[in-house]
């Protein structure tokens, strides 16, 4: 994983002006803080020798009205900076999805997105925010030294057992916040699968909450509960420094004025500064409390952003042409198939059978590149396309969910939905997850959507499984019309009639068996037609 310098430098640079301004603005307010402490400090012990000092009260109220205002922009843009870099950082993870074919649980992904970028980002920040508040703590502390070196140095202790305190408690902020992530991302995919499964449920009779919803709910709550408790006592701390202390400073200036060790002026100049000191003091120790809780929201951001890409993609500079060799497939390290030799060029049309879940759909995976072999070898030209039943059509039109905003010139995406036999309109809407289509309509929109591709290798996966077999046959007959190699995986035999090479699958291998010529004789000996 790359460090965090490297992400914070990163985005820093992206948005340098921005970050000047903001660096700007700080740099002033810290000034004019300053400045307002010492005016006030002039204008009361003014007041009290019996003069009114026009010019130092006149300079109060304009500094008074200029801090807030420049807090104010300045807010406002840390804030727009920070919108800018969560949808960044969003974009970053989805394109990391995408890339990486989506094997990463999408609920998981989803809680990282919503639960953990905004933390990622103020984590990014981080340094740039503490590097602003400590310049802030040390001209304050230094303008209320100058002023009055007994009344800061008293300050001093309550500042040393703050530090002291969070840094016992922070470990433990980490330990809860690590734990309340994995709870939340546990109760979030069981959100997930009852909003999913929903329908399935009413079925069957239940309207209630699934138990196992329940008691994830249960266990996420516990783990935030206790989290809450250690960074809002932290919290309790830091405001209690903030306010506790420069007062407590204000009333020992009051009572060492009659000793003349301090005026009225000189307690309420330090007060001002102690009050500027331990509000930066008091952020501090928020933001390194928060430390541990943001650090695990950007480390889980980070991964995946960083999740590298599995697909095998080799060239073969006399054309397209797949090579599977002494290759045991599966996940996770569990092998599912075996596969001795499969070697297919251009003009084959390959036919997979087989039982089902035998490992049709691994072979098919790994002829595109999308899986790598946990032994052997295996060569995929690039273009290769698997198109799958579990393919996402997305709440769009047909048209949109064809060219996938790619921007593809009309006639192109009219000629693959051709080919694919589409006969509804274009800008039909499909619904989510094509809710608004049937199964062929639903299918025949994923074909085009690989044809308009123009891929060197397009692997169908039980993709025409929803339409009559003169459809299919139309499909099936542009396919290999189009594409230098087809493969299909289906249970029913249509395929048989295009098939130059036939791989049967079964008991964890998969093998080339002699290819038949005559299509009725083929169709005829298929033990696993519908």
């Amino acid at each position: 994983m790359n460090s965090y310098w490297y992400y914070a430098f990163r985005y820093f640079k992206k948005y340098l002006l921005d970050n000047i301004l903001i660096l700007l603005l700080w740099g002033v307010m810290i000034w004019l803080g300053i400045l307002l402490a010492f005016y006030m400090k002039t204008a009361v012990d003014a007041v009290a020798a019996g003069t009114l000092p026009i010019a130092d009260l006149l300079a109060i109220v304009i500094l008074a009205a200029a801090i807030p205002l420049l807090n104010f922009v300045s807010e406002y843009k840390a804030n727009i900076l920070a919108g800018k870099l969560v949808l960044d950082i969003s974009g970053e993870i989805i394109a990391s999805t995408i890339r990486t074919g989506g094997k990463r649980d999408s609920s998981d992904v989803l809680s990282r997105i919503s639960g953990d970028v905004l933390n990622a980002t103020i984590y990014l920040n981080l340094w740039l925010d503490l590097g602003l508040i400590v310049a802030r703590l040390l001209a304050q502390v230094a303008a209320a030294f100058y002023i009055s070196p007994v009344l800061t140095l008293a300050a001093v202790p309550f500042i040393a057992l703050y530090l002291f305190v969070s840094g016992k408690i922070g470990p433990a902020i980490l330990a809860h916040t690590q734990r309340e992530r994995v709870l939340y991302t546990a109760w979030f995919k069981r959100v997930k699968e009852a909003v999913d499964g929903a329908h399935s449920l009413y079925r069957v009779g239940i309207v209630k909450l699934p138990k196992v919803l329940v008691e994830a709910a249960a266990e996420w709550f516990k783990g935030y509960r206790k989290l809450q408790l250690y960074s809002k006592g932290l919290s309790f701390g830091a405001n209690a420094l903030a306010y506790g202390v420069p007062n407590g400073a204000f009333v020992l200036g009051l009572f060492l004025t009659p000793m003349g060790m301090a005026t009225v002026g000189v307690a309420l100049a330090v007060r001002q500064l102690l009050a500027q000191v331990f509000e930066p003091a008091a952020q501090l120790m928020m933001k390194v409390g928060s430390i541990y809780q943001l650090k695990v929201s950007f480390q889980r951001v980070a991964e995946l952003i960083e999740a590298k890409c599995d697909r095998i993609m080799t060239v073969d500079a006399a054309g397209p042409r797949v090579v599977v060799e002494n290759a045991v497939l599966g996940y996770g390290g569990v092998p599912v198939l075996r596969v001795e030799s499969l070697v297919i060029g251009p003009g084959d049309f390959v036919w997979v059978r087989g039982p089902t879940g035998s490992g049709k759909s691994t072979l098919g995976k790994a002829i595109a590149g999308l899986i790598k072999p946990i032994e052997g070898r295996i060569e995929t030209p690039s273009g290769a396309i698997y198109i799958g039943n579990d393919d996402y059509i997305f709440d769009a039109s047909v048209y949109e969910n064809i060219d996938l905003w790619e921007g593809f010139p009309r006639e192109e995406v009219e000629r693959a939905a051709r080919l694919a036999q589409i006969d509804f309109p274009l800008d039909k809407l499909c619904g989510e997850r094509g809710s608004e289509l049937s199964e062929g309509q639903r299918q025949r929109v994923l074909v085009a959507r690989a044809l308009l591709r123009r891929p060197s290798v397009l692997i169908l996966d039980e993709v025409t499984s929803g339409l009559n077999v003169e459809v299919e046959e139309r499909v099936l007959d542009a396919a290999k019309r189009e594409v230098p190699i087809v493969v299909v995986i289906s249970h029913r035999s249509t395929a048989g009639k295009y098939a130059n090479k036939i791989v049967e699958v079964d008991n964890g291998t998969a093998r080339v068996v002699a290819p038949h010529k005559n299509s009725a004789n083929l169709q005829k000996s298929s033990a696993f037609q519908d």
